[in-house]
């Protein structure tokens, strides 16, 4: 499923639909069902056309003796031995030594997300290198644990994959994708995968269904994206990897599918959420302190979407230098601000703690009655701005291309009109 069609689905769902179209939803879907699909495969499961082979070599998880979904799911991992040459993946990023396969097939004895294909997931997974896990559409993974944590801790490993198998199960915003539920309430910072130390990665056609977690200055307790990035070098941190597709939706002002604080030498693309941030390249507050993280350094990023959330991009520097990132193609319906360009917590400080060399080029906000203001917590409010520009001096930023429909409360930025449907349905 494309991404223009993953749009449409997405305002299908929202908690005010007619703020994606004016109260044309159909007529977006309409139009977005119409176009090209996925080479991939990833067509629609009940369009007829889906196809699916199982790569072969592959470890069954439900193969594996017990009951218990993590011993399993570890006991198929350790049982995996490298088959799998990885393609080609853009800009020569993501794996590329040979891989062992465990796969999570759909169980068509029960529905979708549920009975056997809701494996709950109470501990972390062990995840070594040269693992690929492949996870069937209609497979759902759940958190289980009342502690925070991750799913996944990917840290000290390198050529690992977690992607989607079987592509012709799942509907609404699932179609074609796995998913992760997030949503146990009372824990805290739960995380589908915490990436530190590692090199040659992929993640891709997941969609993560996040708990409503307010904004609070207690973030130790309530940082609640689904994937965060980390690490303190250069050499040990998230680097030459691949994350894609990935969709998100239910979380609260700020928080989205991703917290980016550090990263090195990668790729992004098609990454979308109803709540919160799309796409927050954003490395840590002052109760982190300098050298926590290292930043982000030479990424490309397109195709980012955001709906009734808090921001499309938002480029926060804190304590740390990050330079060489490009994004292209955002969009966004009813986010409190489209893109956000923040100064750094300390001016004085050498090497200057900012973005540089870094572009946003290209993209439609349009402003809308149902955005997430971190100020004004559980409750819908106007969209602000398209653009939020305050970058410290020694950045250098540059954004073009903006274009801007709708109603904000303040003053949109950006240059140039565009409609709804160019910021759901694409060009």
């Amino acid at each position: 499923m494309n991404l223009a069609t993953r749009i449409a689905l997405l305002c299908l769902v929202a908690s005010s639909p007619a703020a994606c179209d004016g109260g044309n939803v159909g007529a977006n879907v309409d139009a977005a069902a119409d176009a090209s699909q996925d080479a991939a495969g990833d067509a629609s499961p009940d369009s007829g056309a889906c196809t699916y082979v199982a790569t072969p070599g592959a470890i069954e998880f439900r193969d594996m003796a017990g009951t218990d979904a993590v011993a399993k799911l570890e006991a198929a991992i350790a049982a995996a031995v490298p088959v799998f040459q990885p393609p080609a993946y853009p800009m020569g990023h993501g794996p590329t030594q040979a891989q062992g396969v465990v796969h999570i097939a759909f169980d068509p004895g029960s529905n979708e997300g549920q009975g056997t294909n809701a494996l709950v997931l109470d501990s972390p997974i062990a995840f070594p290198s040269h693992v690929r896990l492949e996870v069937d559409s209609g497979v759902t993974l759940v958190w289980g644990s009342t502690t925070p944590g991750a799913m996944f801790v990917w840290d000290g490993v390198t050529d690992v994959t977690i992607t989607r198998g079987n592509p012709c199960h799942g509907v609404g915003v699932s179609a074609g994708r796995f998913v992760v539920d997030l949503t146990m309430p009372n824990v805290g910072a739960k995380r589908f995968i915490s990436l530190i130390d590692v090199d040659r990665w992929l993640i891709e056609q997941v969609h993560t269904l996040s708990e409503f977690q307010a904004y609070t200055q207690t973030m130790s307790a309530n940082a609640a994206t689904a994937i965060t990035f980390n690490g303190k070098a250069a050499d040990a941190c998230p680097r030459e990897g691949v994350y894609r597709e990935h969709s998100n939706s239910g979380s609260g002002p700020s928080w989205g599918p991703n917290q980016i604080q550090s990263l090195f030498d990668s790729y992004i693309a098609d990454i979308w959420t109803d709540g919160g941030a799309a796409l927050r390249m954003e490395s840590g507050t002052t109760n982190a302190g300098p050298g926590m993280y290292v930043g982000v350094h030479h990424v490309t990023a397109e195709h980012i979407f955001g709906q009734n959330g808090s921001y499309v991009v938002s480029l926060t520097p804190h304590h740390t230098p990050s330079d060489d990132v490009h994004i292209t193609d955002v969009r966004g319906v009813s986010m409190y601000l489209g893109l956000v360009f923040q100064k750094s917590n300390d001016p004085t400080a050498v090497p200057a703690q900012v973005f540089t060399n870094t572009t946003v080029q290209g993209g439609c906000i349009i402003g809308g009655p149902d955005a997430q203001s971190p100020a004004v917590q559980g409750t819908t409010v106007g969209s602000v701005s398209a653009v939020f520009d305050a970058q410290s001096p020694a950045s250098s930023i540059t954004y073009d291309g903006i274009a801007v429909g709708g109603t904000f409360t303040g003053v949109p930025g950006g240059t140039g009109s565009c409609t709804l449907a160019e910021a759901t349905n694409g060009p």
